[in-house]
């Protein structure tokens, strides 16, 4: 989490949206956020300058929203390892003139089931289990049409086909649109499934039972 706004009561801004505007702020405007509302002051004026600065603006922006500039984002994936310790790794390449800034492959949304997250120098990795999001995300480095390896991480979950998202910054608009394409993520193995299952059952059922005893007494 990141920044803050005022009224007297401190609340914290999601990372994701503080990523979004200081690339605003290493683009454009040279600002870093320190306010929700100031954020959404400068974003709205950033994209009021590069309207003007077209006399087709608006369909530029509708048309960044999208598709991607020429050229192609993608999330190559290798799976090594066995059922219940599976290693992920992965290698990103941007050759559009756009900035994909934070990466999102999709997974089972439970807190075990990725772990050890590795991201290469330059890089960040995360895990939000309650989306089921597994974020790689641009820090001090950016990806471009050098391929970046080094993202992995570990789960029990058997390789399925998933699609990725990109997250995006136009090169020419500054407008925020999504790309996505194919790659390998963790998907629950039946096993797996049936596990979770008898587990989920057996708990209602202990529930279901101390609601009895409380209501009997």
């Amino acid at each position: 989490m990141a920044g803050v706004f005022g009224y007297g009561k401190q609340v914290a801004i999601p990372e994701r949206v503080a990523t979004i505007f200081r690339k605003f702020h290493d683009r454009h405007i040279r600002w870093n956020p320190t306010s929700v509302l100031e954020c959404m002051e400068v974003f709205l004026n950033s994209l009021k300058r590069l309207l003007v600065r077209s006399t087709c603006g608006f369909a530029l922006l509708a048309l960044a929203s999208s598709f991607a500039s020429g050229g192609t984002i993608s999330v190559a994936s290798t799976v090594t390892g066995g059922p219940g310790a599976y290693l992920y790794a992965y290698t990103v390449t941007n050759t559009t003139p756009d900035d994909p800034f934070v990466i999102d492959i999709p997974v089972l949304k439970l807190p075990a089931f990725v772990t050890n997250l590795i991201a290469p120098t330059g890089f960040k990795i995360a895990f939000d289990s309650g989306l089921g999001l597994v974020s790689f995300i641009e820090d001090t480095k950016f990806f471009t049409s050098t391929p970046v390896s080094g993202f992995s991480f570990r789960s029990i979950g058997g390789p399925g086909n998933v699609l990725f998202a990109a997250t995006t910054l136009s090169s020419t608009s500054g407008n925020v649109f999504t790309v996505s394409g194919p790659t390998q993520a963790p998907v629950p193995e039946p096993g797996y499934l049936l596990l979770v299952g008898i587990g989920l059952s057996a708990g209602a059922i202990f529930r279901c039972k101390s609601c009895s005893k409380s209501l009997q007494s």
